[in-house]
């Protein structure tokens, strides 16, 4: 059955952010503690406030996640409503700027307008599907991709990320393989499609993880071994591994047999059969055409 229907990722998807234009603007920030500085390079801009207020990074990360705010002001501040604690005019400031250097360096990838476009004029339903932050949604405005997407949905409009909730299954049709999910994130993204029992391709443009690429592309044979009790398992170098990519529901000292399938003489996991890979839109592209 023919693809209609594409649910589309957009950071790291369709988009991306130039990390050296913004890197040499952390090179000056008031702060010694590592992980502050882990967590602005890995493109979390509002880190300095979660430092100040003693915020976990990852409580204050998904609340701006999940929270849609009017202004720049409301955005950054909204750390406060976690502690008694006021910030203070300094990081205010520098987190505001952050937030907008990342924003206005968030560029297309070279492929992105050509492939919606493709998509667009030839009948496909295309929608946007992101966890993202309430200053950023206006990118999708500024770099032409509004007019593409039957709507946008993004999860501080929500209040809910992916694959969280159930926004997979209320905006798809569920058991209807003419939908797919193209996406980068291998746990919001691809294990949230799956759950919603709906195809994906996973964008991995840089090889940045290279065993999920290892396992779509080869199988599984090597990560799997026979017990003495004629049980399958899952080797103990892979367990940490395997629990970040498969469904909680396997049981890694019991594996069924029913949950293998083999085709030309590669043995995978069934529950990946509809998870495609791609190094970019092209080759997903490629992939929605023969399907």
């Amino acid at each position: 059955m023919s693809v209609k229907t594409i649910f589309f990722d957009l950071m790291d998807t369709l988009v991306y952010v130039d990390k050296k234009a913004v890197k040499k603007h952390l090179a000056n920030i008031p702060t010694k503690k590592e992980e502050t500085i882990n967590w602005l390079k890995a493109g979390f801009m509002q880190a300095l406030v979660a430092e100040e207020l003693n915020v976990d990074y990852a409580t204050l990360r998904d609340y701006l996640l999940t929270h849609d705010f009017h202004d720049l002001n409301e955005f950054i501040s909204s750390g406060q409503r976690f502690t008694h604690s006021r910030l203070n005019e300094k990081t205010l400031h520098i987190s505001k700027k952050l937030t907008l250097i990342a924003r206005n360096n968030t560029h297309l990838f070279p492929e992105t307008i050509e492939i919606l476009e493709y998509l667009y004029s030839n009948g496909y339903n295309l929608y946007l599907y992101s966890n993202l932050m309430s200053p950023y949604k206006e990118i999708v405005k500024s770099l032409g991709l509004e007019k593409y997407f039957i709507k946008t949905i993004f999860s501080c409009e929500k209040g809910c990320k992916k694959p969280e909730g159930t926004l997979f299954q209320h905006y798809t049709f569920q058991k209807n393989k003419q939908a797919i999910m193209v996406g980068d994130n291998w746990h919001s993204d691809i294990i949230g499609a799956y759950q919603g029992d709906i195809p994906s391709i996973y964008i991995d443009r840089n090889n940045d993880n290279a065993f999920i690429t290892h396992i779509l592309n080869q199988g599984i044979t090597g990560l799997i071994k026979l017990t003495s009790q004629n049980t399958i398992k899952i080797k103990e170098e892979f367990r940490e591994y395997i629990n970040e990519i498969l469904p909680k529901s396997i049981n890694q000292d019991n594996i069924a047999s029913s949950l293998f399938k083999r085709e030309d003489k590669v043995i995978q996991f069934k529950c990946l059969k509809d998870i495609y890979y791609a190094t970019n839109l092209n080759e997903a592209l490629t992939i929605i055409q023969n399907r």
